[in-house]
């Protein structure tokens, strides 16, 4: 077992103990960082999994009740986002509403070493790196609580990612058994 030190800075991510390792086996560490953030990846994207905006459809007569709100002809009343129950937007919840889908659209990662251009914007990962990003225009103002979000309060959907991938200590168990396989790899050869 690895004796490795994770620091979780919001959305940063310090794993100390792995220069030797790295410099003997820079791809196991690699492999690791992939994993990892394959996995917050995966918690993320479930943070921003929500209801769908226009869920359901009721009738009454000519109206129909759609979760924007009542649409008469071409008019359309709505409420302001985030009134309506089934979209479950209380201050600060999970899972973020799906308006459109573009925060989960445009949330993506870069492998170790890597560029990702998303969304118009481009992300570099350096050797020993791998980053979660979103390069939704909004994706800050869900995250910090401001501009249209701001009566939902901070959401910040990256750090918890890794704060709900990281329960038990996942990131260094992960980065334990690909150091070890390679480690087992190297023994069999």
């Amino acid at each position: 077992m690895l004796i490795l030190d994770v620091k979780i800075d919001g959305e940063k991510v310090i794993i100390d103990g792995l220069s030797a390792i790295a410099d003997e086996m820079p791809y196991a560490v690699q492999s690791g960082l992939r994993k990892i953030i394959r996995g917050v990846h995966a918690e993320a994207f479930k943070l921003l999994s929500g209801g769908a905006r226009t869920q359901g459809v009721k009738t009454e007569g000519k109206r129909k009740w759609i979760a924007t709100g009542w649409v008469h002809d071409k008019k359309t009343k709505t409420r302001p986002r985030g009134q309506f129950d089934l979209l479950g937007a209380a201050p600060g919840s999970y899972p973020v509403p799906r308006i459109d889908a573009h925060l989960r659209q445009l949330l993506n990662w870069v492998d170790p070493g890597e560029t990702v251009a998303n969304g118009g914007k481009a992300f570099t990962a350096g050797q020993f790196q791998a980053i979660e990003f979103d390069s939704a225009d909004y994706a800050s103002e869900i995250e910090e609580g401001k501009g249209s979000s701001e009566k939902y309060g901070p959401r910040p959907f990256i750090a918890d990612a890794v704060e709900k991938f990281d329960q038990g200590g996942k990131i260094v168990e992960t980065m334990d058994q690909e150091i070890q396989k390679r480690v087992d790899e190297n023994l069999n050869k």
